[in-house]
């Protein structure tokens, strides 16, 4: 590609706001970050830095949203670990629909290679303030979403990347390498390598410190940023590592390939018809219920007769 070293940072700022994890058994990474209403400003960069990675892989579900509009996003990870005799092949299919009106489709089913069994994961659907969610072969189960779970669930999925960033980020290099086109779209092309030499470990988390052991054998990957909004529209990664956990020593190895999805094109977020939906049971409250009843009789007792 040519005039890739003309391309190293991205500022986009923003219109109207429109109205509106992966968790590895191993290496366990969790994604929280803070949605808000509407983002002034959009700064991602230089993409030819770690910390300008990490901002883009940061980017929240809703300023995705905010900024692409009606889109799709679908992932499928696989983390294969080896530790001396035994081998484990972790499986797990990530999807999030959002067709710009609020309503929300999110999918994570995990399963494990040889064992049918172990086969989990949830699907939920966000529509109209009501959140039906359900386990992988259970039926959906209507209720009210508790304070901020749809975006927490939501940065999850599209946080995959940053997860394994955080885990692996110090050992890789990126660099711009042009611009191509991605669905009709502009995009820049950035490509991710192992360094020469890992950055510093810094992380001061005592859970975290199984970390300082890694040693990366293969890291290859590659990110497609939209040119006109500085979200990430494709990410792909291939990782080999060795880790200390315990007395237990692991072989890893990744593959990760996530992708945006029918932008601008999504249909209205509905429960396929078939499909089982129950109402969550009612759940007593006797200590709601009482002071429910006590501020009553407190607010009738002021009133004049």
């Amino acid at each position: 590609m040519n005039g890739g070293s003309q391309i190293h940072h991205l500022t986009v700022s923003s219109g109207s706001a429109t109205p509106g994890g992966l968790v590895l058994r191993t290496v366990s990474v969790c994604l929280v970050l803070a949605a808000c209403q509407r983002t002034p400003a959009l700064s991602v960069g230089p993409l030819d830095r770690p910390e300008g990675i990490a901002q883009l892989l940061g980017l929240s579900a809703r300023a995705r949203i905010e900024r692409l509009g009606a889109h799709g996003w679908s992932g499928l990870s696989q983390l294969r670990v080896v530790s001396g005799e035994r081998h484990d092949l972790l499986e797990e299919t990530l999807g999030m629909v959002a067709d710009g009106r609020g309503g929300r489709h999110l999918i994570h089913f995990t399963s494990h290679a040889g064992n049918e069994s172990r086969a989990e994961g949830w699907e939920a659907y966000f529509l109209s303030g009501e959140y039906l969610v359900r386990p992988r072969y259970g039926p959906l189960v209507r209720r009210r979403p508790l304070g901020d779970e749809v975006e927490r669930a939501s940065d999850d999925l599209v946080g995959t990347g940053r997860g394994y960033w955080e885990v692996l980020g110090r050992f890789v290099q990126p660099t711009v390498d042009g611009e191509v086109k991605f669905e009709g779209r502009p995009a820049v092309q950035v490509r991710l390598m192992r360094a020469a030499e890992p950055r510093l470990f810094e992380e001061d988390d005592p859970a975290h410190a199984w970390r300082q052991t890694i040693g990366v054998d293969l890291f290859e990957g590659e990110l497609l940023v939209d040119r006109a909004t500085g979200v990430l529209l494709s990410e792909r990664y291939q990782a080999r590592y060795r880790s200390r956990r315990g007395e237990h020593d692991l072989s890893t190895e990744i593959t990760f390939h996530a992708q945006v999805e029918e932008i601008g094109q999504v249909p209205p977020v509905g429960v396929p018809e078939g499909v089982t939906v129950v109402d969550a049971p009612a759940r007593p409250r006797p200590l709601l219920d009482r002071q429910r009843l006590l501020e009553g009789l407190a607010s009738r007792r002021g009133e004049a007769p």
